[in-house]
């Protein structure tokens, strides 16, 4: 079995997350052209360097960078002629790359060979937050597109603010902030809102707040000992 790095740089994937994040509401905000394309290509890029950063495994390595290809080429092809089944098998894609990379991101951050609580896992922690509420957000944008009519107060009209309306409220859920402005009406959509609520709210309280205790710890009794 291929040795894991001694230490991950989680810092290329989140600042990776970030962009992927914001460049969609912002090409979006100012017109500059289709959320779709460019929200799709910074995922995959991200996701492809952020997994190259963390497994050392070129199998394990080629089997992500197929999944992103073939992500982007069905995704491409729904762009330019779309289709139902392109976008369905598109954005099941992108899920599987999303959890694909949360797994492997878990498995690094838990597996460190030296076991110290340091500022790199951190951030891996927040990368992993992140993966998860992106996951999920597609997840919503696949029900939405299979069952019409599971969200109330989406945003009419394409261009991707559909799928940004559902990334938002994605993370309004996960953070149980609810505002109330996009609401879950069939059952699936509204178990899935739960279901993104409760992990959110454990990751945060249990691994978040874990790592950074720890940490706190750590620094402390290395001040002590000094």
């Amino acid at each position: 079995m291929p040795r894991l790095k001694k230490e991950a740089n989680f810092s290329y994937m989140l600042i990776g997350m970030l962009i992927t994040l914001v460049i969609g509401p912002v090409l979006l905000e100012f017109g500059i052209e289709r959320f779709g394309f460019s929200i799709l290509l910074s995922l995959n890029i991200t996701l492809i360097v952020g997994v190259w950063s963390i497994v050392d495994s070129r199998r394990w390595f080629w089997i992500g960078v197929s999944l992103a290809a073939f992500t982007i080429i069905v995704s491409s092809i729904d762009i330019i002629w779309p289709s139902f089944t392109a976008e369905v098998i598109g954005l099941t894609g992108i899920i599987t790359f999303c959890f694909f990379s949360l797994v492997f991101t878990l498995t690094r951050l838990f597996q460190s060979p030296d076991r110290q609580i340091t500022a790199n896992r951190l951030i891996g922690a927040a990368s992993v937050y992140l993966l998860l509420g992106l996951g999920f957000g597609v997840l919503n944008m696949l029900i939405a597109l299979v069952l019409p009519g599971s969200y109330k107060g989406l945003t009419p009209g394409g261009d991707g603010s559909v799928g940004i309306d559902l990334i938002y409220y994605t993370f309004v859920s996960m953070t149980t902030l609810g505002y109330g402005d996009v609401v879950p009406i069939r059952p699936l959509a509204q178990a899935v809102a739960y279901m993104s609520a409760v992990a959110g709210q454990f990751y945060i309280a249990i691994l978040v707040a874990g790592l950074v205790g720890a940490y706190v710890a750590q620094q402390l009794q290395g001040g002590q000992s000094k």
